[in-house]
């Protein structure tokens, strides 16, 4: 959990080991660099999501932070691949970003708005 909660401060969204790793995502052409940098994310936002008990107030953060169109973007190119298990992926990361309002609207607006018909 810790280290979650280190990969999204509010410093790493705009320059710290969450934006590298959307970056790298985003830049490469290669579909094997691309599916483990959006699987690291669904990776944080299971993490996030399994806290047990009361959240906390770090976690409550953590979660608002990871509702961005860029993370929403990065799992929705799991979704549209061809292997089963990266979908499933795709698929859990996008539920469990739902569950937050700004991660439902980012995906109800933005990203369905780049994908629906493809």
């Amino acid at each position: 959990m810790n280290n979650c909660l280190a990969i999204t401060t509010s410093d790493s969204i705009d320059s710290g080991l969450l934006h590298s790793i959307i970056a790298l995502g985003a830049k490469t052409d290669d579909i094997g660099i691309k599916s483990e940098s959006s699987r690291i994310l669904v990776n944080i936002l299971r993490t996030l999501w399994s806290v047990s008990g009361t959240e906390t107030e770090a976690v409550s953060q953590a979660q608002e932070r990871m509702a961005i169109v860029e993370v929403v973007d990065a799992i929705m190119e799991l979704v549209r691949g061809d292997n089963a298990v990266l979908i499933g992926e795709g698929i859990m990361g996008l539920v469990l970003l739902t569950r937050n309002q700004t991660g439902c609207e980012h995906f109800l607006c933005s990203s369905s708005e780049r994908y629906v018909g493809r």
